[in-house]
């Protein structure tokens, strides 16, 4: 930019570049950059991290209970195809493309993933193997999340909007559409948090405080969970619905706990550091197995580098 404040064009360069200095006669000091989003986990059994990217910019979302599958977004696409939804075995084996859309979760039988549309935000099922879509039916609400499957594999947790109220979470049975409202006005669920219980008769949910709660599904008083501190995350329930496991993303090392649900006590579960830590800036969607012993998530990386340039104009 001139001082008189008149913009000029110095060159026209592809990628992602960064103008650092510029210096009379032409020089520059520029750099060009490499954003990548992928995926890494440990497998059951496993001793050491892999990563489990695909293309360039996948997204975790969810994983089997064994531990053994990862359902993720690649919203990088090859030519020919749009990104959309893939499952691939933690043991680095290639992905298999479900097709378009944005991965949701996993039935609880793994073989149906739930998926939606980017820009209509209608959303479906697809087969994890053999077998045709299935779109959800249509309901008066509009749902604007999914958070997942009850443990019959015939219900979904919803969040929804009556016209002119609050949100608040709700039973939708995928086998006609009927709604039932779970929680109070105002309260959300979390998002790529399971939040619930491993028998289905309970869940999780967040007021609009920020405060997490467990309300009950059916008849039932709601309950605090006790001993959450600022910074906790929720991932999921334990497999024996006493505790829930939670993290601390923005520490470092980040650090995932098992957290009592009648005392409050935590527990330091694992320590998750980076294998190659260059240029990671961002770290979300952990997602772990119901015994905690194996896990997924996301991170962002960003490398750079860095050129002298003669001749800028």
């Amino acid at each position: 930019m001139r001082m008189t404040g008149e913009k000029r064009t110095l060159s026209h360069l592809a990628g992602l570049v960064w103008l650092l200095d510029v210096a009379p006669g032409g020089r520059g000091l520029l750099a060009l950059s490499y954003f990548r989003n992928g995926i890494a986990g440990l497998a059951p059994g496993g001793t050491r991290e892999h990563d489990l990217s695909w293309l360039d910019i996948s997204v975790a979302k969810d994983l089997s209970a064994d531990g053994r599958t990862v359902l993720f977004d690649e919203e990088r696409s090859v030519p020919g195809q749009k990104g959309g939804v893939y499952l691939r075995g933690t043991d680095g084996s290639p992905a298999v493309r479900l097709g378009d859309g944005l991965a949701v979760s996993l039935s609880p039988d793994g073989q149906w993933a739930l998926t939606g549309d980017p820009v209509t935000g209608n959303r479906s099922v697809l087969p994890t193997g053999p077998g045709s879509p299935r779109p959800l039916p249509k309901i008066s609400l509009n749902a604007n999340k999914t958070f997942g499957w009850f443990p019959d594999g015939r219900r979904l947790l919803i969040s929804g909007e009556e016209s002119g109220k609050p949100p608040r979470l709700y039973e939708l049975e995928l086998a006609g559409g009927k709604t039932h409202p779970l929680t109070p006005y105002g309260s959300a669920g979390i998002p790529f948090a399971s939040l619930l219980s491993p028998d289905g008769r309970e869940l999780i949910s967040r007021d609009p405080e920020g405060r997490l709660w467990i309300y009950p599904v059916g008849p039932g008083a709601p309950r605090l969970i006790p001993g959450l501190s600022p910074g906790d995350e929720l991932v999921r329930w334990s497999a024996d619905g006493r505790s829930v496991f939670i993290w601390r993303r923005l520490d470092l090392p980040v650090r995932a706990f098992r957290l009592d649900l009648a005392t409050g006590a935590r527990q330091l579960m694992r320590e998750i550091s980076f294998p190659d830590p260059d240029g990671i800036f961002t770290m979300s969607n952990l997602l772990l197995t119901p015994d905690g012993r194996s896990y997924v998530y996301s991170f962002g990386r960003m490398l750079s580098t860095l050129y002298l340039v003669e001749g800028l104009k």
